[in-house]
């Protein structure tokens, strides 16, 4: 091998490997012990850099779920104070039913109470005049007696 090349700090020449920061050469298998340990290193830190996105990920999904928790609670909360109040509201409706119900009986009874205080009215009125046309033609009479 008669051509130099250069790879991670490393310069491999003719069958020796040198330190691109250090002057003297290293022997193949000492730079094979010192690629072993820069995998090595590279591997933990491929692994603590895993560890790390995995616990952040585990946070991010218990946070998910409690807050999947926390809607289920409040959605359960407003679908109970929903059918309340669509309870409440029938009940109401109930009522207005039964009061419309009511109204409309009170005016039918009105109604007829008003009629009949009208045609008693009427018929006083007439028995008023009757009676005053009876009291004239008494006077009348009386009169037309006394004259004759």
């Amino acid at each position: 091998m008669n051509y130099s090349k250069k790879t991670n700090g490393l310069i491999s020449c003719k069958g020796y490997v040198r330190d691109a920061n250090r002057s003297k050469p290293m022997s193949v298998s000492h730079s094979l012990t010192d690629i072993s340990q820069v995998i090595a290193k590279k591997e933990k830190e491929l692994h603590d850099i895993h560890d790390v996105r995995c616990a952040k990920l585990e946070l991010l999904v218990r946070e998910r779920d409690s807050l999947l928790l926390e809607s289920s609670k409040r959605f359960e909360k407003l679908r109970e104070d929903f059918e309340y109040n669509l309870s409440l509201i029938s009940a109401r409706d109930e009522e207005i039913t039964r009061l419309e119900k009511d109204v409309q009986s009170k005016q039918l009874s009105y109604d007829d109470c008003y009629a009949e205080n009208r045609s008693l009215s009427i018929r006083i009125e007439v028995m008023e005049r009757n009676e005053a046309e009876s009291i004239r033609k008494m006077e009348q009479d009386k009169l037309h007696h006394k004259v004759s």
